[in-house]
């Protein structure tokens, strides 16, 4: 309580606990077998490690009845609900008979539609969850973390348009999910500061492309971590908080096209892009591993090299960019709030 206290109260942050209702474990004082999904073979379902997977009725049973009390007892601002949105819902249908939706994903999906209303009204702030297959419970839950590990996206094309256009006006979803997500947990971020630099350069670019706030790296050390939480900071409070507008994908030629013509042409294949937000905020990403993006993007010649990026508002307040300078990479941020400048060695 003390430290909730101390949290929210003194520094001013948004904070809560910990939680889901898709472990169940045989030492929880509210276990009992036929509150267990079963399999199509009736055996239990196992869920994680020593856990099994609770019937969706009774999670949300479990969360109307736990919430509040957790929230009586600490007064917190917002709760982690995790594995939710990580988890298909058809991975955790219920076989059994007995329970109502038996052999239906619908069932599991409006439970845990529900548990995440359930929590939004017991802290009175925002629920946030895993991700993964967070796209079913966009405005349900208010961020997830922004993960696909099924698509590959460090070396798939970047095809912005569902995540902006569909995902992005009802909840906020963070970082790329965090680098070890985005990249797989045993991956070599590179063994100079030059590989290092251009993994977190991509994580950060494609952070900026997909319109997510950005996630407080740590992979790269304290200075890495800094870097991009100042390049993004002031940049992601703009165009987090407005709508997509227009999405173009550069051709070879530096031409701006639609969705729709970049597709049938495979020029969205190249991963390069450019977004006008609906306050006027503009970003520019460059997502190609070896090509450069020579685009005038609303009036302004870009030449970003790759994992390059940038980003300005109509109001003229905010400029960032990431990218080279006599071939030296560096970066800048100019905002209301500070000024930032890496010269990455120099």
């Amino acid at each position: 309580y003390d430290y909730a206290r101390f949290m929210q109260d003194e520094l001013g942050y948004i904070y809560g606990p910990y939680n889901n209702f898709t472990d169940f474990a045989p030492v929880n004082e509210h276990w009992h077998v036929d509150r267990v999904n079963r399999t199509p073979d009736n055996q239990l379902q196992h869920a994680w490690m020593r856990c099994y997977a609770p019937k969706y009725a009774y999670a949300v049973q479990a969360c109307e009845e736990l919430a509040p009390r957790i929230e009586e007892k600490f007064h917190f601002s917002t709760a982690y609900c995790d594995v939710h949105t990580a988890v298909a819902p058809w991975d955790r249908v219920d076989y059994d008979y007995r329970t109502p939706g038996a052999g239906t994903f619908a069932a599991v999906f409006y439970a845990y539609g529900e548990i995440m209303l359930l929590q939004k009204a017991a802290w009175d702030g925002p629920v946030y969850s895993e991700g993964n297959m967070h796209f079913l419970y966009s405005g349900l839950t208010d961020g997830n973390y922004a993960q696909d590990r099924g698509y590959n996206l460090v070396d798939n094309p970047w095809l912005v348009d569902f995540d902006l256009r569909c995902m992005h006006d009802l909840c906020c979803n963070f970082g790329m999910g965090m680098p070890s997500m985005y990249y797989g947990q045993d991956y070599n971020y590179g063994s100079t500061d030059a590989e290092v630099d251009a993994s977190l350069d991509r994580f950060a670019a494609a952070t900026v492309a997909f319109g997510h706030p950005g996630y407080l790296t740590s992979e790269g050390g304290e200075r890495r971590s800094l870097r991009y939480y100042w390049l993004l900071q002031q940049l992601h409070s703009r165009y987090c908080l407005a709508s997509a507008e227009q999405i173009r994908y550069p051709d070879a030629q530096g031409h701006l096209l639609p969705t729709t013509e970049a597709v049938a042409t495979g020029a969205y294949a190249r991963s390069q892009l450019v977004t006008r937000y609906s306050d006027g905020t503009v970003t520019a990403v460059n997502g190609s591993k070896s090509e450069q993006m020579r685009v005038n993007a609303y009036g302004r010649e870009l030449d970003l090299p790759p994992n390059g990026f940038a980003g300005w508002t109509a109001d003229g307040q905010i400029e960032v960019l990431s990218a080279e300078h006599l071939g030296h990479r560096c970066d800048y941020a100019v905002t209301p709030a500070y000024l930032f400048v890496d010269g990455r060695g120099l």
